[in-house]
């Protein structure tokens, strides 16, 4: 004979297994999704600095920028530096995303051995390079950008720059 009772309540527990399998697929998925927009969001807010254009226009300063490092002929390195060396910034100077700014560092004392360097790159005419330690007005997404002063081939003092590498440093590099 046919037991109807368990025959429903095993269809009942069916039903409820099938729902809770496409519930928890459902929230899963919803949260691979929230995770993507928050990405996509955060990288139309974090900045990134660049270099400037010749035609960019004179600005006075308003990414906060926190430290500072330079070196003479610096290699090309793959992984980040270590921001323990780095110079702190006396101030500290906010670069609203896709605007512009400037960034001034400073070397005052000459018995410092670095001033000597930079003193001889400039005035025979070699790379300098200089990483900027920055985030976002909270804090976090903080990055490194690396800046490369390059010689001019004509002799003169004014120098081209080039950026030549970012490294992130609160979330996985992206190489």
């Amino acid at each position: 004979m046919t037991d109807w009772s368990t025959i429903a309540s095993v269809g009942t527990a069916a039903g409820t297994l099938v729902l809770a399998i496409a519930t928890f697929a459902a929230v899963r998925s919803g949260n691979r999704s929230a995770r993507a927009t928050e990405r996509a969001l955060l990288a139309g807010i974090r900045p990134v600095l660049v270099t400037s254009r010749p035609e960019d226009p004179a600005e006075k300063v308003g990414a906060v920028l926190d430290r500072w490092d330079l070196h003479v002929d610096r290699p090309i390195a793959d992984s980040a530096p270590d921001v323990q060396t780095y110079r702190r910034l006396t101030r500290d100077i906010y670069v609203p995303s896709g605007d512009h700014g400037f960034w001034q560092g400073a070397l005052r004392d000459p018995s410092e051995p670095i001033f000597a360097d930079v003193r001889q790159a400039v005035e025979e005419n070699r790379s300098i390079t200089i990483d900027l330690l920055y985030g976002d007005h909270e804090g976090g997404q903080r990055t490194i950008s690396r800046f490369t002063l390059l010689p001019n081939s004509s002799g003169t003092v004014q120098r081209m720059v080039a950026v030549s590498r970012h490294w992130n440093l609160d979330r996985s590099d992206p190489r």
